[in-house]
C-alpha cells in the first residue's frame, strides 16, 4: 500500500523535482518505508514533462519492489495490490518475460507492455496508478473496478496534477482552493460526495473501474469495467449460488492473505468480519489474530462480547480496544489527517482501531461490502416490502401499509408502499432539502444538482423492474459504498500506515452478487441471507443468523459529557466565516442555538460542519 503522485506539463516547461517532492512529502503516512521519484529529461524535445512521486509502505518483496518502477519505454508509480499477480507473471514468463523482484509492480509494467490497457480487464486486486510511456509521451491513470483506493486530478490547458489524496494535490501550490456549492449540497445530504465530483471545484475523482489516458494535452475518458452485464439474474438454484458464492469467498480470502509482513482481521462479531476470520482460520497453518473495538458501558452499542465469542469458536488470537468519551480528544487530530471531507463519526474509533492493530500486524481483512452486496440494511427489507404490497389487491395494500409503518424501524418503513429510486435520495439524506438549502446562498434544489441522482439510469426509475433491488444495490455501491465507507477505512487505515484488505469486494464476487436474485438476498425477512447460511458452516446459528446492530458511535454522548464547547471550539475562525458560498444569518443561528442546547439532532448536523472546518485549517497548517 502506498501514496502516489505527478505531474504532466503540456507546454514544455520542465517539472520542478521539488515540488514532486512536496506532493510525496504530504503522503508519508501512507507509505513510511521509503520514497521515490522520476523526473523526464527538462532538455528533451517533447512538449510533455512529466515529475512523479512516490511513497512505500513496503508489503510483497521487501527488499525489492522499489518505485517508480521503469521496464523498457514505461514508468510506474502504483498504489494498491494485485492479488493475482502470480498466475499473471506465469502468463509473461510464457512470453519469455524475464523478471527482477517478486513484486506485483514488475507484473504490471511487463503485463502493460505486451497488451497495454487490455491489462486491466486482468487484474484482481484494489489499485490506483500513474503509467508514463516516454516513447509515446503518453500518460494513463487507472482506479479498480470498485473505489477501493482513492486517486484525484486536477486539469488546465497546461497541466494535469494528480495524487492519492487532495492535500497533497493542493501541495503543488497550482490547484486553486474553489469550495463547489453542487458538491457541498451533496457533503451534507449524504456525508460524502459521489465520484466525479469533490468538494473543490476543479478537482475530480477518478471514477471506479475508469482510466484516463492523456497524450499532446488530449484527455479520454474509458471504462474497462462495468456491473451492467451482470444485473441480469442467472437461473439457478439456491444450492448452486451458495456452493460458487462459498468457492468464490475462499479463494478470495487466500489471495488477500498473501502477505511478506504480519497480517490480522478486523472482527465485529457480526457475520460479515465472522464469515471472513473464519476462512482465514481455515486457510492458516498460524494462528489469527483478530482485533475488535468495544464501547464503555452504557455509551452505545457494544458488540465486543459478539466478536469475543466468534475469537474463541475459531481459536483466534483476540485483541480488544475499549474506548471511552476521553477518546472524543483525538477527533480533531484524526479529522485533520482526512484526505477528503467524510462526515461519517465511526472514522474516529476505525482509525483507533486501526492504531492499535498496527502494534501488532501490517495488513488487516476487513468485512466491507457484505451489508451493499448482499442487502444487510433495513431499508432493503422496506424497498421489498413495497414491491409486494404495491403488487397485492388494492384493497390489502392501505392496512398493509399501515402494518408496515407501525411496526417497521427506520425512515423507509415510513414512506411504504411509495418507495421509487426517487425518493430513495430522500430516505438516504440524514437531513431534509430544505435544512441543507438554507446554509448556502443563492441555493439551488439540492436534488436537481445533485451528483447522486446523476447516477440514476432509466432502468432505476422502472419502480415495475423485478431486479429493482439489485439496481439500488448497484447505485449504492457505485456511491456511498466507494466514497464514504471504503473512503472512510482507506483514510482511518492509512493514517496509521496499515493496509485494509475487503474479501468481499473481489470483482468476481461483485459480479456474482447481482446474478444472485432478490430473493436469496432477503428471505424470511432476513438480510445477507445467503451469506448466513455459508456462515454456518463455521459458526453457530446463535452467531451467524443474529440481528444486525451495526457500528453505532455514542457521538452525541460524548460530545455533551466530554467537552461542552466541543462544536464551539471546532468552528471558531472556520470556511463558514469566510466563505461567501455560506448563509451567514442562518450558520451563525446554528452557532448560538447549539451553545445553548446540544440535542442528538443538532449534534447530528453540526458534525458535517464540524469535520468540513477541521478539514480546512488543516489545510492552512499544512
Amino acid at each position: 500500500m502506498c501514496g502516489i503522485c505527478g505531474i504532466l506539463n503540456f507546454n514544455g516547461q520542465p517539472v520542478n523535482p521539488e515540488t514532486i517532492k512536496s506532493m510525496a512529502g504530504m503522503l508519508s503516512h501512507r507509505g513510511p518505508d521509503e520514497e521515490g521519484f522520476f523526473i523526464s529529461n527538462p532538455h528533451s524535445s517533447s512538449q510533455s514533462k512529466i515529475g512523479l512521486g512516490f511513497r512505500r509502505l513496503s508489503i510483497i518483496d521487501l527488499a525489492n519492489g522499489h518505485q517508480p518502477m521503469q521496464y523498457q519505454e514505461l514508468t510506474l508509480v502504483f498504489n494498491g495490490e494485485i492479488y493475482n499477480f502470480k498466475e499473471l507473471k506465469k502468463e509473461c514468463v510464457n512470453l519469455e518475460h524475464t523478471f527482477l523482484t517478486q513484486s506485483d509492480t514488475e507484473v504490471l509494467l511487463h503485463l502493460f507492455s505486451e497488451i497495454n490497457e487490455k491489462a486491466l480487464e486482468k487484474l484482481n486486486g484494489m489499485f490506483a496508478f500513474a503509467l508514463w510511456n516516454n516513447k509515446t509521451n503518453e500518460l494513463l491513470l487507472a482506479r479498480d473496478r470498485i473505489g477501493i483506493k482513492p486517486l484525484y486530478y486536477f486539469l488546465d490547458s497546461k497541466k494535469i496534477v494528480f495524487s492519492s489524496e487532495l492535500k497533497s494535490l493542493l501541495a503543488c501550490g497550482q490547484v486553486p482552493f474553489e469550495l463547489d456549492s453542487r458538491a457541498l449540497q451533496d457533503f451534507f445530504s449524504f456525508r460524502f460526495v459521489p465520484a466525479p465530483y469533490t468538494l473543490l471545484k476543479n478537482v475530480r475523482k477518478l471514477i471506479p473501474g475508469h482510466f484516463l489516458t492523456f497524450k499532446e494535452g488530449k484527455i479520454k475518458d474509458q471504462a474497462y469495467w462495468n456491473l451492467n452485464a451482470a444485473l441480469d439474474p442467472l437461473k439457478k438454484d439456491e444450492e448452486t449460488f451458495e456452493n460458487e458464492l462459498f468457492d468464490l469467498l475462499n479463494e478470495s480470502v487466500k489471495l488477500q492473505m498473501q502477505s511478506d509482513v504480519p497480517l490480522g482481521a478486523f472482527l465485529s462479531g457480526g457475520v460479515d468480519s465472522s464469515l471472513i476470520t473464519a476462512l482465514m482460520v481455515k486457510n492458516s497453518a498460524k494462528k489469527i489474530k483478530t482485533f475488535s473495538i468495544g464501547f464503555e458501558k452504557g455509551t452505545g452499542v457494544d458488540e465486543s462480547k459478539y466478536a469475543r465469542t466468534v475469537a474463541k469458536i475459531l481459536g483466534t488470537e483476540h485483541h480488544e480496544l475499549f474506548l471511552t468519551e476521553n477518546d472524543l480528544a483525538q477527533a480533531e487530530k484524526y479529522l485533520s489527517k482526512m484526505n477528503e471531507p467524510v462526515a461519517d463519526p465511526t472514522i474516529l474509533p476505525t482509525a483507533l482501531l486501526s492504531r492499535f492493530a498496527r502494534e501488532e500486524v501490517k495488513v488487516t481483512l476487513t468485512g466491507e461490502g457484505g451489508d451493499e452486496l448482499f442487502a444487510g440494511y433495513n431499508r432493503y427489507k422496506a424497498l421489498l416490502l413495497s414491491e409486494w404490497i404495491l403488487k397485492s389487491p388494492k384493497f390489502f395494500q392501505k392496512p398493509f401499509s399501515f402494518i408496515a409503518k407501525k411496526f417497521g424501524k427506520g425512515q423507509a418503513f415510513q414512506t411504504i408502499p411509495w418507495i421509487t429510486p426517487l425518493n430513495w435520495f430522500d430516505l438516504n439524506q440524514d437531513f431534509s432539502s430544505e435544512i441543507i438549502e438554507s446554509l448556502f446562498e443563492n441555493s439551488e434544489s439540492s436534488q436537481k444538482n445533485s451528483g447522486y441522482l446523476k447516477m440514476l439510469t432509466p432502468s432505476l426509475l422502472n419502480h415495475q423492474n423485478p431486479q429493482l433491488l439489485n439496481e439500488i444495490l448497484k447505485l449504492e455501491s457505485s456511491t456511498a459504498l466507494p466514497e464514504r465507507l471504503l473512503m472512510k477505512v482507506d483514510m482511518a487505515s492509512m493514517s496509521e500506515s496499515l493496509e485494509a484488505r475487503p474479501p468481499y469486494l473481489d470483482h468476481r464476487i461483485v459480479e456474482l452478487a447481482w446474478k444472485i436474485p432478490s430473493s436469496q438476498k432477503i428471505k424470511f425477512f432476513k438480510g445477507k441471507y445467503i451469506l448466513r447460511k455459508i456462515a454456518t458452516r463455521f459458526l453457530p446459528r446463535s452467531i451467524a443468523w443474529r440481528k444486525k446492530h451495526g457500528f453505532i458511535l455514542p457521538l452525541a454522548h460524548w460530545v455533551r459529557s466530554f467537552k461542552k464547547d466541543f462544536i464551539q471550539t471546532s468552528l471558531e475562525d472556520s470556511i463558514f466565516d469566510s466563505n461567501p458560498i455560506f448563509n451567514k444569518k442562518t450558520i451563525q443561528n446554528l452557532k448560538n442555538s447549539m451553545s445553548q442546547t446540544q440535542s442528538d439532532e443538532q449534534i447530528a448536523l453540526a458534525w458535517p460542519m464540524i469535520v468540513l472546518s477541521l478539514w480546512s485549517k488543516s489545510l492552512k497548517k499544512s
